[in-house]
C-alpha cells in the first residue's frame, strides 16, 4: 500500500491495486488508491496452501475430497481477474457501459506491473502479453543473495544487477530477536528432517542472549540508516524502467511522454498527446496506429498507467 500511494501522490501514476474483494475499503477508502477485484477468497487459498498442506505433497485426503480440482477452478477465477485488471475499465460485471468503455469511468490498460512472486504468476502472463515491464517485490529475497540461496529453488547463489533490496525496519524496532519455525511450501519438508526438541529449545535460549539482542539492533540501524522501504522500491522501479535503447517506453516524438502507439510499418513508437495532435493535424488516421506485442494487436484509445497485484 506504502508503495503505491507513493507512486500517485510523489510521482503522479494512476495506481490500480489488483487483489482480493475483502481489501476493497481498506485500498479505497482508508488507502485513496483505486481498486480493482480480482476474486477469490483469501481465507480458502491460505487454509489449503498452509493447514490442510503445508508441505511439498497434498495430503491423500486432500486429492479424495477433489480440493484440488475446486482450487483449480478459484486459481482459474483469479487468472481472469487478474487479465482484466490489466485492461478492465471496471471491475462491476453489470457496469455494462464501462465495461464497453462508453461510461465515464477512464479506460485503463497497465502501462507497468510490481507484483509479488506468488500471485499465481498470472503477472508474468499478463505482462508478456502486454509488452509492459513487471517488477517484482517481495517481503525477502525471491532471488539468490551472497549467503541464501532461492527460497524454492537449490541454485548457486548469486546477486544479479537486475535485484534491489529496499528494507524496512518496522518490525525490528521492538529490538526483539525472531525465531523462524516452518509453516509454509517445503519448510514442514525441511524442518521435519532437521527440527528436534533439543534444537528448537537450543533456539529459543538463543534469541534470549544479550549477543542476539545486540544484533538484532545492529541489523535494524542498518536498514534504518537506508531510509524509507517504500521508497526505495520505487526508486529501485524507475531505475529499473527501459527509458533508453532502440526498445524502450518514450514517445519518439515528445520523449517526456510515455509511447502508448506504434506506427504501422514503422518503429516510431507515439504518446497519447502525439497521437492526437497528428490525427487532429490529418497527418494519421486510428487506423495507422496498433499496440504490437508478441504477435498480438491490441487497438483502440485506452489510457494506460500501473497495476500492483496483491495476493
Amino acid at each position: 500500500m506504502n508503495i503505491g500511494s507513493f507512486l500517485q501522490d510523489e510521482y503522479g501514476h494512476r495506481v490500480r491495486i489488483a487483489t482480493h474483494p475483502e481489501f476493497r475499503e481498506l485500498v479505497q477508502d482508508e488507502i485513496g488508491l483505486e481498486f480493482f477485484s480480482t476474486g477469490g477468497v483469501p481465507s480458502e487459498l491460505m487454509a489449503f496452501i498452509m493447514v490442510k498442506n503445508p508441505g511439498l505433497i497434498p495430503k491423500l485426503s486432500t486429492i479424495r475430497e477433489a480440493e484440488i480440482q475446486r482450487r483449480r477452478s478459484s486459481m482459474a477465477v483469479r487468472f481472469e481477474g487478474f487479465w482484466r485488471a490489466v485492461i478492465g475499465t471496471t471491475d462491476d460485471e453489470r457496469d455494462t457501459g464501462n465495461l464497453k468503455m462508453m461510461g465515464a469511468k477512464a479506460p485503463f490498460v497497465a502501462d507497468a506491473i510490481i507484483a509479488n512472486p506468488p500471485s499465481i504468476m498470472a503477472h508474468v502472463h499478463s505482462a508478456e502479453k502486454l509488452g509492459i515491464p513487471l517488477h517484482m517485490v517481495f517481503t525477502f529475497p525471491c532471488s539468490p543473495t551472497q549467503q541464501f540461496p532461492h527460497p524454492v529453488a537449490n541454485i548457486k547463489p548469486q546477486r544479479s544487477p537486475e535485484i534491489d533490496i529496499a528494507g524496512v525496519v518496522s518490525f525490528l524496532d521492538a529490538g526483539e530477536p525472531t525465531m523462524i519455525v516452518p509453516f509454509f511450501g517445503d519448510q514442514p519438508f525441511w524442518g521435519a528432517m532437521n527440527m528436534t526438541v533439543e534444537l528448537f529449545a537450543e533456539g529459543i535460549k538463543q534469541c534470549l542472549t544479550e549477543e542476539a539482542q545486540a544484533n538484532v539492533q545492529k541489523i535494524a540501524d542498518s536498514i534504518s540508516s537506508e531510509g524509507d522501504g517504500a521508497e526505495n522500491a520505487v526508486k529501485s522501479f524507475h531505475r529499473s524502467l527501459p527509458l533508453a535503447g532502440r526498445s524502450n517506453l518514450r514517445c519518439s516524438i515528445l520523449e517526456d511522454r510515455l509511447a502508448v502507439w506504434q506506427l504501422r510499418n514503422s518503429s516510431s513508437r507515439l504518446s497519447t498527446l502525439a497521437a492526437e495532435l497528428l490525427h487532429e493535424k490529418g497527418t494519421v488516421e486510428w487506423s495507422d496506429l496498433k499496440l504490437t506485442t508478441n504477435g498480438t494487436t491490441l487497438t483502440g484509445r485506452e489510457n494506460r498507467s500501473l497495476v500492483l497485484f496483491v495476493r
